[in-house]
């Protein structure tokens, strides 16, 4: 019974246009309430959902990242992937795979890509394009 009022408020919540990080917490919430796990078991289920060894990575991934644009390499492999693909029409979305697909290589992480690449490519991209970024 607590499964199915569980998923039953999620749809109701969402069906009302209730944010959907809130439906999965009101949600969450009514299911623990109405079943009969106690407080103890579900404290050690959230601590050994988060008690991973590869949740560590994350950090470090994201810190590789930065070390690679604060070293100028993000910008090396920017640059490198405009002279290769910058010049076909669309170039800069080009420039955006190639030099994602380039420094996940280098940094072994997609988390990394993000955290390095995505301020440069963010003010290529919103702030006015720098010379050697203009299409065309």
């Amino acid at each position: 019974m607590p499964l199915i009022l569980m998923f039953g408020l999620f749809a109701f919540l969402m069906f009302f246009g209730m944010p959907l990080s809130f439906c999965m917490i009101f949600s969450s919430l009514a299911y623990l309430l109405t079943s009969d796990i106690t407080l103890w078991i579900i404290v050690h289920r959230m601590f050994t959902g988060i008690d991973t060894f590869t949740l560590m990575a994350i950090p470090f991934f994201m810190l590789a990242g930065e070390l690679m644009v604060y070293s100028g390499t993000a910008e090396k492999l920017l640059n490198f992937a405009n002279i290769s693909v910058g010049r076909f029409r669309g170039g800069l979305g080009y420039v955006n795979v190639l030099a994602s697909m380039l420094f996940g290589g280098c940094s072994g992480s997609a988390i990394s890509d993000v955290a390095g690449l995505g301020p440069l490519e963010i003010s290529a991209l919103y702030q006015g394009l720098p010379a050697m970024y203009r299409l065309g």
